[in-house]
């Protein structure tokens, strides 16, 4: 559905750039699929863990977008970076509530209170959506509760949040 043609596998290192559907990679669409083994295939054969689409978006995003939790595992072993654009894939995980995917990211050292262009951090988010179980993940793995961000929100929605937290 997405590529429209078909890529050989040999044993020398080939490059696997972009150029598909909103400048996919191969190992982006195959990380949004979860598809485990052929992530680890591509990235054998030198494909790049941190290629962006135009929109920033890295493999490691998007598995986090999708809740592929051992595809995120792999992309995270071969280096894979938390951050290139402010926007991490635990912000993602976060407005997701994908607790699994946040627990993964946390576990590889993924910063819980890296802040967007915006000010905004995954705990912002977590709280935005009314995920109590992810604020609470993020509070105890260090978020700060007071950081302030550049986008308003609304501060009832927040409170409620945190009041469900201490029940």
């Amino acid at each position: 559905m997405y590529l429209s043609q078909t890529y050989s596998v040999s044993a020398k290192p080939c490059f696997l750039s972009a150029g598909r559907q909103e400048d996919q990679t191969p190992l982006h669409i195959a990380s949004r699929l979860g598809e485990t083994d052929i992530v680890q295939l591509l990235l054998q054969h030198m494909a790049h863990p941190d290629a962006a689409t135009t929109n920033g978006y890295t493999p490691l995003h998007i598995s986090a977008r999708e809740g592929q939790v051992e595809t995120a595992a792999v992309l995270l072993e071969a280096g894979a970076s938390h951050s290139l654009n402010g926007y991490t894939p635990l912000h993602i995980a976060a407005k997701k509530n994908q607790t699994n995917i946040a627990l993964a990211l946390l576990q590889y050292g993924a910063e819980t209170n890296v802040l967007t262009k915006h000010g905004v951090s995954p705990l912002h988010l977590a709280a935005q959506e009314g995920h109590a179980d992810m604020v609470g993940l993020l509070l105890r793995k260090g978020a700060h509760v007071n950081t302030a961000t550049k986008v308003p929100y609304k501060r009832s929605r927040l409170l409620c949040v945190l009041a469900s937290l201490r029940h």
